[in-house]
């Protein structure tokens, strides 16, 4: 742990460094024998917490199983409009086999257009799917994981919000929770 806080801190004194260079140069270090100038420098390894692992194996099989369900239902997920680089870590299990996905009602666009998110926005977005809910609650069931989170674009060309469409949707996770496990 302490080699893994002193690279970040190595990685953060880099980083502030070479911030005159501008936001988009690549982290470099002096090159052997001097000499200034950005031609006389190398490219210094990204350090290992920045690194996320190839998904594989039982991982992958899980990954790819969610994925297809998402697609096939027609759902929408702020892992992967996010564009959430932990995607396969979390939807295939990770290192402690925990898997966990997070599930985005009210469609994939959002009447908001908040600098840092990657979400598509529009001030008339389409109109619900009312059979989400019950698509939602039937993808969670089938997939039997550790986790499973909610969330929802926001829909503020909605009376209600979409208030109404987040609670029918927990109704329907109630229910078809309900009848597998009994």
């Amino acid at each position: 742990r302490a080699q893994l806080a002193q690279e970040q801190q190595d990685a953060v004194a880099r980083s502030a460094a070479g911030v005159a260079a501008g936001p988009d140069a690549p982290l470099e270090a002096p090159a052997a024998g001097g000499g200034g100038g950005l031609r006389n420098r190398k490219k210094l390894p990204k350090p290992r917490w920045l690194k996320v692992n190839a998904t594989s194996g039982e991982s992958l099989a899980n990954y790819q199983r969610l994925r297809e369900t998402v697609k096939g239902l027609g759902l929408a997920t702020v892992c992967e409009e996010a564009r959430c680089p932990n995607i396969g870590e979390c939807w295939g299990g990770g290192k402690d086999g925990t898997a966990t996905a997070t599930i985005m009602i009210m469609g994939d666009t959002c009447t908001r257009a908040c600098r840092f998110c990657a979400i598509k926005t529009s001030r008339a977005p389409p109109p619900l799917d009312p059979e989400e809910p019950r698509k939602v609650a039937q993808a969670v069931t089938e997939w039997g994981l550790d986790y499973v989170v909610l969330t929802s674009v926001d829909r503020d060309e909605l009376a209600d919000q979409g208030a109404n469409h987040f609670a029918d949707t927990v109704r329907f996770l109630k229910k078809y929770s309900k009848e597998k496990n009994a």
